[in-house]
């Protein structure tokens, strides 16, 4: 107990250092734009984008539980959570399929069959005669 003392200290001068540097409008309307009657909106820039589309999802208890409390830890909302982790799984998944890794003998074969193809055989004469024949040329 003694030895996380200094440690919550620093953490505490680290937040008031903070506070003291960072700009705050007493009132809170800092990224406001007070209108006509008198009501007070966010810039367009500020606003989060339009989201049109719906995704629903079907999960346990536990499963939401653990989906909220991650959201709580990173400060955003769970709809923020999920789709930005959905969209990043989905980019990685989405690369991992359409990157194509090779290792030293297989990347040398593959170089070596791109830069030297073989003759096409009977089969291969064949279905290039029945596409440009299907394709008028």
């Amino acid at each position: 107990m003694i030895m996380l003392k200094p440690f919550v200290m620093s953490i505490v001068d680290a937040i008031r250092q903070i506070a003291v540097t960072i700009p705050i409008d007493v009132p809170g309307k800092l990224p406001y734009i007070k209108m006509a009657n008198r009501r007070y909106i966010m810039p367009q820039t500020m606003r989060a984008p339009s989201r049109p589309e719906r995704l629903e999802a079907r999960v346990t208890s536990a499963q939401k539980r653990l989906i909220e409390r991650a959201a709580q830890l990173r400060g955003t909302s769970v709809t923020d959570f999920v789709v930005t982790n959905l969209q990043a799984a989905a980019a990685a998944t989405i690369r991992d399929f359409e990157t194509l890794c090779l290792r030293d003998e297989e990347r040398e074969l593959f170089v070596h069959a791109l830069l030297n193809p073989p003759e096409p055989n009977d089969t291969a004469k064949a279905a290039a005669a029945r596409y440009k024949e299907q394709m008028g040329m």
